[in-house]
């Protein structure tokens, strides 16, 4: 009986076991299909051409795309003219490795791919022995845009991190670029008799374009008030990998207008990175205004506190004696606060006891007396 016991405690174990096991594949498994579907608009490609020292081109290389942050590895062969092609491709640093027999093994180290970018590297293999390599820096290669006349600027993780913003608030930067403006809501003629498309820092023109006439896109999904017109989220900026303002000629997967803001977020990698943050504004730093009253000699400013505080960590899924997900899965926290408290005061006028005796003829306006009608 008790050996029995002991049998059934550790099938229910085994179970429980296998059904973990089990839940986090489905999960992984769901996790790969949202970044896959998202990976059209805001993921990259890498491709390009091999060849031997007389221009030939060598079909059937093996072709390895490292992302050197996460160690996730892609492989692909060249067809028959020996191009090679490499799609869904997060942001991110890169290299590729091809290698052939017969060849010396072809390296191209330092590959940084922006925001919906087709990067075109093609590579020239050496006659040598496949385990003799020969690296070269992809900064010092021709990075020629040929696969299509799309118009856009990429404002990257260094202007994202280094740039001060007030308020955190990264569209900001859109002004960096070029032809991109602010609108105010006295300057956005586009502004429809309802709502206020010219929120202060939520609402830009690019391109001469209408402000209510483009996209603002999260990870491939539109995130745009329908009443405003402007972003519905704005992302933390310490969850920005980078985004790209796109204004012409753009492929049939952007269909939402002629101007598009891509924002592409971060995730996880192989080492557990995280930050932490807090902006404080108080009345206690600020001098007096003046509109400050004074009381019994007293001056009394206004109160004033913002408190903006947040925080962010990431690093791959790792469930001890059960799954690692070094070099394939990869979990990203991000949280903001805004605490915010202001005094305002306003102005306005209480009747008179002439008027609550029904006697309004004190109300004027700039000394004009003013008619009531039943």
């Amino acid at each position: 009986m008790t050996y029995l016991k002991s049998s059934l405690r550790l099938t229910a174990k085994a179970d429980s076991r296998t059904l973990i096991v089990t839940l986090s594949v489905m999960l992984a498994l769901q996790l790969m299909c949202v970044k896959l579907t998202r990976a059209q608009v805001t993921a990259g490609t890498i491709l390009g051409a091999v060849t031997d020292p007389s221009g030939a081109a060598i079909p059937a290389a093996s072709v390895t795309v490292l992302n050197t942050a996460t160690g996730t590895i892609r492989k692909v062969e060249t067809d028959s003219a020996g191009n090679y092609e490499v799609p869904n491709l997060l942001p991110g640093n890169y290299s590729i490795t091809i290698e052939h027999n017969g060849f010396q093994t072809g390296v191209v180290n330092g590959i940084l791919l922006q925001v919906n970018q087709t990067a075109r590297y093609n590579v020239t293999l050496k006659l040598g022995q496949i385990t003799q390599q020969v690296q070269v820096s992809a900064s010092g290669m021709a990075k020629i845009q040929t696969t299509n006349g799309a118009l856009g600027q990429v404002i990257g993780q260094q202007y994202v991190a280094d740039l001060p913003l007030n308020g955190r608030n990264y569209m900001q930067l859109l002004t960096i670029g070029t032809g991109a403006v602010t609108l105010t809501p006295q300057s956005n003629a586009s502004a429809p008799q309802y709502g206020d498309t010219g929120r202060t820092g939520l609402s830009y023109s690019v391109s001469g374009q209408e402000s209510t006439s483009g996209s603002y896109l999260v990870d491939g999904i539109e995130s745009k008030m329908n009443f405003d017109m402007v972003p519905a989220w704005l992302v933390s900026l310490d969850f920005v990998q980078e985004f790209k303002v796109q204004s012409n000629n753009m492929s049939a997967e952007f269909g939402g207008g002629p101007v598009v803001i891509n924002v592409a977020t971060k995730s996880g990698t192989n080492q557990i990175h995280g930050s932490a943050f807090e902006y404080v504004r108080n009345d206690a730093f600020d001098s007096a205004q003046i509109q400050d009253p004074v009381v019994n000699g007293v001056l009394q400013k206004a109160r004033y506190e913002q408190n903006q505080l947040g925080a962010s960590i990431g690093g791959p899924v790792i469930l001890p004696h059960i799954y690692n997900g070094k070099d394939h899965t990869f979990w990203f926290f991000d949280y903001e606060g805004l605490r915010f408290r202001q005094f305002s005061e306003f102005q306005g006028w209480e009747p008179t006891t002439a008027m609550l005796n029904g006697d309004f003829s004190g109300l004027t306006a700039n000394g004009t007396p003013v008619l009531i009608y039943d």
